[in-house]
């Protein structure tokens, strides 16, 4: 079976999509987030971090990208499904070739701002970061992931990977992508 990336912008649900692969597929989570939150929280000094954009689009896909490499050496018959938003699909693309992968796009790039604020607010868990941020800063944040969606929808039309539109009905949206995994991963390479 193929292992599996998915692309897509903060609060587009690839945390839950990863986890319902995890249910119905059996394959283990590499979460790019929580890398970089490892390294903002454990070693500050370095400079990794949600704010540094140029080291998350740069040298974050070397760093994923070698990692995976290495546990999937040490683990060959374990599948994986790597998700998070800090990495765009095209760097990754410079260094490993993602058509022996299942890969996936998702954003929201049609979403309305107002929705989205509201979804977030009721959805937030305890320690969520957007708990803390005023309507007009998460208003600010979904505006750019609409951008982000944006970009991230033309690069994978350029690369030829799949990109679901969650800006409407998730939950419909959500069973798509599972058919489409679902139908994918057992392609040979």
């Amino acid at each position: 079976m193929k292992d599996i990336f998915i692309f897509g912008c903060a609060r587009s649900g690839k945390t839950i999509l990863a986890k319902s692969i995890y249910e119905k597929f059996g394959y283990s989570i590499i979460s790019i987030d929580s890398f970089v939150d490892a390294f903002e929280k454990a070693m500050p000094s370095v400079g990794i971090g949600h704010s540094n954009t140029e080291f998350k689009f740069k040298t974050l896909p070397i760093f994923i990208v070698k990692y995976y490499q290495k546990i999937k050496k040490e683990y060959p018959d374990v599948n994986f499904v790597i998700e998070g938003w800090h990495v765009f699909q095209k760097e990754i693309a410079k260094y490993i070739d993602l058509k022996d992968f299942v890969v996936i796009g998702i954003g929201y790039p049609k979403q309305d701002v107002n929705l989205k604020l509201k979804e977030i607010r009721e959805f937030s868990y305890e320690n969520d970061y957007c708990k803390k941020m005023t309507d007009e800063r998460i208003i600010n944040l979904v505006e750019n992931h609409k951008n982000y969606s944006i970009q991230m929808q033309k690069e994978c039309e350029e690369l030829g990977i799949n990109f679901f539109d969650i800006s409407n009905n998730w939950d419909n949206v959500h069973k798509k992508i599972i058919e489409f995994i679902e139908n994918s991963i057992n392609v040979k390479s």
